[in-house]
């Protein structure tokens, strides 16, 4: 029922539609990101809302899952977030928390500014999750017996090998990030 709305998003954007250049020389020395993405910023804010928040939480009512990942740039750890979980408060404060974390995942570090939480009396810097996990594999993610017993099959005559290689750091060291562009950069890098 939203396929319309997610081809608008995905299939006929410009660059433009999502943000816009900033100085160089001002955003590297006094601000946190390259480009002003307060246009991206309107485009989720609009097309996600209540109603959706509705339909996220219908569908995780019956069982379906959808996590977004982000990297907490404090600590440099990535974030799994369940959407379902979020939707299914079904209040204004779940809806903003939603629009917040689909915005951290695309915070592409130094290019978008990243998505400042408030946790308790804790703050968290969070941009996208790829910069620490590239793909990510929620815990039971592949129910590969519930696949093969909806396909008709028998699990033990199942073959299936999944296999992740992982190009970096697995235990980033913490760090108080500030908010500009060059201590972002230098973080994520």
């Amino acid at each position: 029922e939203y396929d319309d709305r997610i081809e608008a998003l995905f299939r006929y954007l410009d660059p433009s539609d999502l943000h816009r250049e900033k100085g160089v020389i001002s955003a590297v020395l006094w601000d946190e990101s390259l480009m002003d993405n307060s246009a991206l910023r309107r485009l989720v804010f609009d097309n996600v809302d209540e109603q959706l928040m509705h339909s996220i939480a219908d569908r995780h009512a019956e069982g379906r899952r959808c996590w977004v990942g982000s990297t907490n740039l404090d600590i440099g750890h990535f974030c799994v977030w369940d959407v379902g979980a979020i939707a299914s408060r079904r209040d204004d404060a779940a809806l903003h928390l939603l629009r917040n974390v689909l915005m951290a995942s695309a915070a592409v570090p130094v290019v978008y500014p990243p998505i400042r939480f408030s946790i308790g009396d804790q703050d968290e810097l969070h941009a996208d999750g790829a910069v620490v996990r590239p793909m990510f594999l929620p815990k039971d993610t592949f129910d590969g017996y519930l696949s093969a017993e909806r396909a008709g099959l028998d699990w033990d005559d199942v073959d299936a090998t999944l296999y992740v290689v992982h190009n970096g750091s697995l235990r980033p060291r913490p760090l108080d990030v500030q908010r500009d562009t060059l201590a972002i950069a230098t973080r994520t890098v």
